[in-house]
């Protein structure tokens, strides 16, 4: 076992206040709504306050409110809307945004229902007439729904509404389901081998579901869930047209800065409201925000990044004190292995 020579460090006056403007080694992501600070910056800060000199620390940060820091990618977004609403004026709305909307979802009964709804059929040929695709909600309950009962949901959206693609809702994020799902989109493109094949986890999941669906949803949640949220490393090695952001709960003044923040987690395909739950998707985002999301999802520039000087903390040589470490013998157990 080593000794170890203890060294008691005092700083003179002035010098905590610099650590305090970088913060502390271990913290969460946000403290007081700060980045968190590069450890390098920290280490500057040390160096200098052994060596002599003024520390000047700059913080960095993008223009997100209480978020993270991101720098927005250039990439090509569309909204993407779970329209969980009976056809009418905001499905209107959402026909009258054009190409800006990837796709739609018809979702009659937590299904396609017993029967073809007249409405939902008149819906998605209006959707069709406005160039956007129409895709049927099914649900998978984790893939312990039982395979025929999701497959007779599939062959009636297909049959009835004449959908583009499905959507498969509560899919599990264990690659040892993936059988399950791969008889889904199998069945699915032997219908259509133009069908879209959507599948939400609402979370990260496993690379092994890339190859299954054409669009992951890799995150539903609110706003404040958004904020602490990174995309699983595998998803930069995939076009942003494979994954979906769904956020909630997003106040109207943080709309421009959560579409930049999804866009530097490359989601080529988002839904950002201020509505909430318990069903965030039961309207359309009002008008003003419905037309905002639209703008800022076409044009997406990247938020600004200011620089903003911190503090400037005059420092001194640092005296350093060797404390006296007494030896103590140790002795061994010879009937078992040492280990220090």
């Amino acid at each position: 076992m080593r000794a170890y020579r203890s060294r008691v460090i005092s700083f003179p006056p002035g010098v905590a206040a610099a650590f305090r403007a970088v913060g502390p080694r271990h913290q969460s992501p946000l403290v007081s709504g700060r980045p968190r600070p590069r450890r390098g910056v920290r280490r500057a800060v040390i160096a200098l306050c052994l060596l002599g000199g003024t520390a000047t620390v700059t913080a960095v940060s993008a223009n997100l409110g209480s978020g993270p820091s991101f720098a927005a990618e250039s990439i090509d977004q569309y909204i993407a809307v779970p329209s969980y609403f009976w056809p009418g004026p905001d499905w209107q709305r959402l026909q009258g945004a054009g190409s800006a909307v990837s796709f739609s979802i018809v979702n009659p009964n937590s299904g396609p229902g017993t029967a073809a709804v007249p409405e939902y059929v008149a819906t998605v040929a209006a959707a069709h007439a406005a160039g956007q695709r129409v895709i049927g909600y099914v649900d998978t309950s984790y893939a312990t729904r039982p395979l025929s009962d999701v497959l007779a949901d599939i062959a009636s959206h297909f049959a009835w509404y004449g959908v583009d693609g499905i959507f498969l809702d509560q899919v599990t994020d264990s690659c040892a389901q993936t059988p399950y799902y791969s008889t889904l989109r199998a069945d699915i493109r032997a219908r259509n081998p133009a069908a879209l094949v959507v599948i939400n986890p609402g979370m990260n999941t496993n690379s092994c579901y890339a190859s299954i669906a054409d669009v992951i949803v890799n995150f539903e949640g609110s706003r404040a869930m958004y904020e602490a949220w990174q995309p699983a490393d595998w998803v930069q090695n995939y076009s942003p047209s494979q994954f979906w952001h769904i956020v909630y709960n997003v106040d109207p003044s943080q709309q421009q800065q959560t579409i930049a923040m999804s866009k530097a987690r490359r989601a080529g395909n988002v839904l950002i409201t201020s509505d909430g739950l318990p069903n965030p998707f039961d309207t359309l985002p009002p008008e003003a925000e419905w037309q905002a999301l639209i703008a800022g999802v076409r044009n997406a520039a990247p938020v600004p990044v200011t620089t903003v000087p911190v503090t400037t903390v005059p420092v001194t040589t640092v005296p350093v004190t060797t404390v006296p470490v007494t030896t103590v013998p140790v002795t061994t157990d010879s009937r078992r292995p040492f280990s220090p």
